[in-house]
This record gives C-alpha cells, sequence and structure tokens, in this order.
C-alpha cells in the first residue's frame, strides 16, 4: 500500500510540475527584457538603397545639405513609412547671383542635369521604385527644370537649356509626387499652384515649352507660393525698392505648421501612386495568407498540445493506479 500511495504521488506531482512549465507568464516576467536584443532606431540620412518610395531634395542656394527642407523629408518618410522611404540630395553647387556674374545660371543648369542623372541612374537600378522629388527656392526652379526642361535669360545671364523628361519612360513615369515652395520660375494662375502667392508670376515665369513640359506633371505636381514672396510672388509687396523688400515670407515655408498640408499632400498623393508591389511580393503574400498561423505560431501550438497530452497521461496514470491499488 505504501509502494502503490508513492507511485501515485510521483504521478500527480510529475503532472503539477509540467502544468508549472506551461502556465501563463506573471505580470513580473512578462515586463522582462527578452533575451533578444532590441533592433537599432534607424538613423535618417541620404541613402542610395532600392526602396518603394525615394525622395530627391533639391537645396535652396547658399543652403547645406539637405537645406530647410530636411526636418519636411524626415517627416514624410515618417508618414510612408521609414523602411520604405530614403532621399538623396540632387547634387549642385547652389550659387546664387551674389556669388558673381553666372554663377545661378551655372549652378541651376548643373542642379537640372545632375538631377534627370540621377533619377535615370537610381530609375533603371530600381525600376519598382517610385520618385518623388521636392525643391525649395532655387532648387525650387531646378525641380521645375528637371521636370519641364530650362533654359533661359535671369539674374543677367544666360541659362543653358535643357530637356524636359519624358512623362512616358523612366524616370519621368516613376514619378509619383513632385513639390516646390518658393520657385523663380513660379507662373502665375496655373493648375498646381498653391499659396495665396499663386496669382504672381516669379522672377522668370515658365512659357511655351518650358511651361508644357512641367504640365505633363500637373497631375502630380505641386508649386507653393506665398503672397509678399519676392522670389516667386513679384509685385505682391507692392512697388517698393529691391532693398526694401521683406525676405520673410520666401524663407518661411517650413516654419511652424506652414508645411503641413504639403506634407499631408505628398504622403497621400505618394501612396495613391505608388502601387510598386512586384509579383514576388504577391506571391509571398497569398504564401503566408494559405498558412493560416505563422510557422513559429504553429510551432508553439503543436508543443503546446503535447505538453497538454502529457499532463493528461500523467493524471490517467495515477487515476488508474489509485483504482489497482485498492
Amino acid at each position: 500500500m505504501v509502494y502503490c500511495r508513492s507511485i501515485i504521488a510521483a504521478a500527480l506531482v510529475a503532472s503539477v510540475a509540467i502544468g508549472a512549465t506551461t502556465s501563463t507568464p506573471s505580470a513580473m516576467e512578462s515586463a522582462q527584457p527578452s533575451a533578444t536584443a532590441a533592433p537599432e532606431p534607424k538613423t535618417f540620412g541620404p541613402t542610395s538603397d532600392c526602396q518603394k518610395y525615394h525622395i530627391f531634395s533639391v537645396r535652396g542656394s547658399s543652403e547645406p545639405y539637405p537645406g530647410r527642407m530636411g526636418p519636411l523629408i524626415q517627416s514624410i518618410c515618417q508618414g510612408l513609412g521609414e523602411e520604405d522611404c530614403g532621399y538623396e540630395d540632387v547634387r549642385y553647387p547652389a550659387n546664387s547671383s551674389y556669388d558673381g556674374p553666372g554663377m545661378f545660371c551655372q549652378s541651376a543648369s548643373t542642379g537640372a542635369k545632375n538631377g534627370q542623372r540621377q533619377m535615370q541612374e537610381y530609375s533603371d537600378r530600381c525600376q519598382d521604385s517610385g520618385l518623388i522629388l521636392l525643391g525649395y527656392s532655387q532648387g525650387a526652379s531646378v525641380a521645375g527644370d528637371i521636370l519641364g526642361g530650362g533654359g533661359g535669360f535671369l539674374y543677367g545671364c544666360d541659362q543653358p537649356e535643357n530637356p524636359p523628361l519624358n512623362r512616358t519612360s523612366r524616370p519621368g513615369s516613376k514619378i509619383i509626387a513632385a513639390a516646390t515652395w518658393g520657385a523663380v520660375r513660379h507662373t502665375a494662375n496655373q493648375t498646381f499652384n498653391q499659396g495665396e502667392g499663386s496669382s504672381y508670376d516669379g522672377v522668370l515665369p515658365r512659357s511655351g515649352a518650358l511651361l508644357e513640359g512641367i504640365k505633363q506633371f500637373s497631375r502630380v505636381y505641386r508649386d507653393w507660393c506665398h503672397y509678399g514672396d519676392v522670389i516667386c510672388a513679384v509685385g505682391s509687396q507692392g512697388n517698393i525698392k529691391d532693398e526694401e523688400m521683406d525676405p520673410q515670407q520666401h524663407w518661411n515655408y517650413f516654419e511652424g505648421n506652414n508645411s503641413d498640408s504639403a506634407r499631408q499632400w505628398i504622403i497621400d498623393t505618394a501612396k495613391n501612386g505608388g502601387n510598386v508591389s512586384t509579383d514576388d511580393d504577391n506571391s509571398a503574400n497569398d504564401d503566408v495568407s494559405s498558412q493560416g498561423e505563422p510557422e513559429d505560431q504553429q510551432d508553439s501550438g503543436a508543443n503546446e498540445r503535447r505538453i497538454q497530452g502529457t499532463i493528461w497521461v500523467a493524471l490517467m496514470s495515477a487515476v488508474w493506479l489509485s483504482v489497482w491499488c485498492l
């Protein structure tokens, strides 16, 4: 009888012990740090990696890269998903007319050519990526020249001509959003204009082929201009001397919440035009959905069922032994 009791006790203890190993962790246990190290936060900076969304940024005159647009670019990528979004700077001098005769024209021409080349190279390498083009001040005009073609006389010099992008072939066909602020070549009363300076011309408005070239992108392009901006809304401050003009309305596009509506438009437009999933991506998603539970969850469930079966066997053994020992 003592022997039977010992066996029964052992079976019951075993079942309790096994059950304890499968019990739900306590709140304290759940709060303990995982043995797996947390992933390092992503450092935001320029990249040439292939991603779903890739921003090309064209800074303003004399600004360091990426210029005033830096915080906005980061915020846009956060809205699009940081793992899916990156940016690179269009490489150009960003010289102004204050740097010497002809410097603006040389700078703008270099920016337009480099921008088109960078976009072409990226799009050839990353054919499924949606492209976003942003520019401010001189960079806004360079961005416009990238899209619609450039050239002409301004600031006392002749800017060499460059052709527009072709909307029907890469990289033009991959542009899913473009936005500019305070453009030298802002043109009054265009459907893509935004802001209270929309009805004013800039220092050198577009016309003819240069205007038609940029109109082909009007569905995905917006050009912001403040009333009182001495660069994109010439005459909006009245007939005053250049040295008396207040440049604040040209400088504050990205201060406070001034760029909130632009940010949201860029994100929404990019997402609507950014259906760049490949067939491989779709097939992978189909495979996951057909499996039901993910593999690690399936393994966890199978293990739990095996342990529960072991507990049941131990308990039944204890019951059978108690009957046998009677």
